[in-house]
Order: structure tokens, then C-alpha cells, then sequence
């Protein structure tokens, strides 16, 4: 018995120990199974790639099997030197062209310069044309004014005699003329010291100094066949006294042989320009009455002749 108890332990322990050694192998089969479960799943990801890379060498028409890597490999090396080489023809062509543009613009560059200095010739030609036209008609006008200012001397003794007949001014009884401008001519009279009538005169004053210059220009054209003087209303704003030194004025034109017809608002001062202006001694006058018809338009109301008076009105007893 104690034999077989020994024995019995001895087996107890073979058994415990085989047990140990059989969930040490269980744990290792476990083990193992998950490595392969893994090694499975990269298998078939690595099929997976594995496929795509023969797709892409179907699609892009790569020579060599995907099943040789080195092959591969060397394909590969090969492609990218003549991607390279590619680079460089790419780059070689770029710089070309960029080459022919650049000598392109400086070819159109040149020529746009050509054309400036072309132009810049042009227009100080034209410039010079310009201040060449602006001289002469600057020359051009100041021998207008010089002109002017001969024809004028020509008519300033006339003008200095009518002013005096007309007598504006008691107490400046000349009148002068004075030019001033070369391009652009202005005409001033001047009486006295040095003033300017325009100023200091009133308006019957100017009035008359300007009766005086108008009737000196129309006695000094030589040129002109019109032998007639109209004259509307030219006593507004001159004295009876001025009125009548024009009256005598207009007489001493009118005997040398030239129509003078006056339009004025005073019945008395129109028969005495009648009776006065008269070429012959046994002229007679005429006197025509406007007035304003219905329409409003200006019509002859009468007219009736003005008979010059005896020479001798007053007579002795």
C-alpha cells in the first residue's frame, strides 16, 4: 500500500505536470494560430497590391512582371533617367523659345525706338513750324496795326477839324489819337494832358466826339461811290447848342453834293435841317412824318416840303 501510494503520488505529479505542459501547448497552438491569422490578412493585402500593380502595368503598358521586383527596379531606373533626360530637352527648348522672344522684343524694342526719334524729328519740325506761323502772323498783324495806324493819320486832320466845328468841350478844344498794341490794336483818343474823354466826358460830350470821329471816316474814303450819310437821331444827349454846330456841320457836307438824310425827334430842329441842309440856295428841304401803323410796323404818315427862307427876312423901315 505504501508502495502503490508512492506510485499514485509520483502519477499525481506526471499528471499535473503533463496538464501544465498541455496548456503551455494550448497557448502556443493560440499563438501561433493568431500569427498565421496575420500573416493571412498580409498575404491577401499584399495580393491585393499586388493586383493593382499588374492593373497599372495593363494600363500604362509597363514591360517586365510584376512578379519580378528587380526587373522592376531596373524598368524603373530607366524610366525616370529618360524622365530626366526629358527635363532637360524640356528646359533646353523653354530656354530657347524665351531665347527668341527676348531678341524678338529687342528687335520690336529697336524698332518702336526708331519710330520715337522719328517722331520727336516730326514734331520739333512741327514745332518749329508752329512758332514760325505765330511769328509771321504776329508780323502779319503788327504791320495790320501799322497799317491801320497810316490810314488813320489820314483821317486825323479831318477829325481834329470836326471836333473843333463840334466843340464837345469848351476848354479842350484838340483832340489827339493814340495806337497802342502790336498783336492786338486799341484805339484811344486823348485831349488835354493826357486824359482819356471816355472818362471825364459826359455822354453828350462823347456824343459829339464821336460824330466827329464817324463823319471823318466817312469824308475820308475816297474809295467809296455811296455819296449818302444816314444818320438816326445823332442829337440824344447833346445840347441846342451842339445840336446846332452839327447842323452847321451837316450843312457844310451837304454842299458838297452828298445826301444827307437825318431822322430826329423834334419837329423844329427837322425843318431846321431842312432849310439848312441844302446843296443850292434855291434848293428846298423835305420832311417825312413817321408814325406807327396798326400792324405796329413803321409807315410815312406825311411828308411836305420845307422852302428856304428870303435872304433878306428883316428889312429896314
Amino acid at each position: 500500500m505504501a508502495s502503490r501510494g508512492e506510485k499514485l503520488t509520483a502519477a499525481a505529479r506526471s499528471l499535473a505536470e503533463a496538464q501544465r505542459s498541455a496548456d503551455s501547448a494550448g497557448s502556443v497552438v493560440s499563438a501561433s494560430r493568431a500569427h498565421l491569422k496575420q500573416l493571412e490578412d498580409r498575404k491577401s493585402a499584399l495580393e491585393r497590391k499586388l493586383a493593382d500593380v499588374r492593373e497599372n502595368y495593363t494600363r500604362y503598358g509597363f514591360s517586365g512582371s510584376p512578379d519580378d521586383p528587380l526587373a522592376v527596379e531596373k524598368a524603373l531606373f530607366a524610366e525616370q533617367e529618360t524622365l530626366v533626360l526629358l527635363e532637360r530637352a524640356l528646359s533646353v527648348v523653354e530656354t530657347s523659345s524665351a531665347v527668341d522672344r527676348v531678341k524678338a522684343f529687342e528687335s520690336r524694342i529697336a524698332t518702336l525706338r526708331e519710330q520715337i526719334d522719328q517722331e520727336s524729328l516730326k514734331l520739333t519740325s512741327t514745332e518749329r513750324a508752329v512758332e514760325s506761323s505765330r511769328q509771321i502772323e504776329n508780323a502779319a498783324t503788327t504791320v495790320a496795326n501799322q497799317i491801320l495806324t497810316e490810314q488813320f493819320d489820314t483821317v486825323m486832320p479831318l477829325l481834329k477839324e470836326l471836333y473843333k466845328r463840334l466843340r464837345p468841350h469848351t476848354d479842350w478844344t484838340e483832340i489827339e489819337s493814340d495806337f497802342g498794341g502790336k498783336i492786338r490794336g486799341s484805339l484811344n483818343f486823348v485831349v488835354g494832358n493826357g486824359y482819356n474823354p471816355q472818362f471825364l466826358f459826359s455822354s453828350g460830350q462823347r456824343r459829339a466826339a464821336g460824330l466827329a470821329f464817324l463823319l471823318a471816316v466817312h469824308l475820308s474814303r475816297p474809295w467809296c461811290k455811296w455819296q449818302s450819310l444816314l444818320l438816326d437821331d445823332p442829337v440824344q444827349h447833346i445840347d441846342d447848342y451842339r445840336a446846332l454846330n452839327l447842323v452847321e456841320v451837316l450843312a457844310a457836307i451837304r454842299r458838297t453834293n452828298r445826301q444827307i438824310i437825318v431822322a430826329v425827334e423834334d419837329p423844329a430842329l427837322a425843318d431846321l435841317l431842312c432849310r439848312r441842309l441844302r446843296s443850292a440856295t434855291g434848293d428846298i428841304g423835305r420832311v417825312f412824318e413817321i408814325h406807327t401803323s396798326k400792324t405796329g410796323a413803321a409807315e410815312i404818315a406825311s411828308a411836305r416840303d420845307i422852302y428856304p427862307m428870303p435872304r433878306l427876312v428883316l428889312r429896314s423901315a
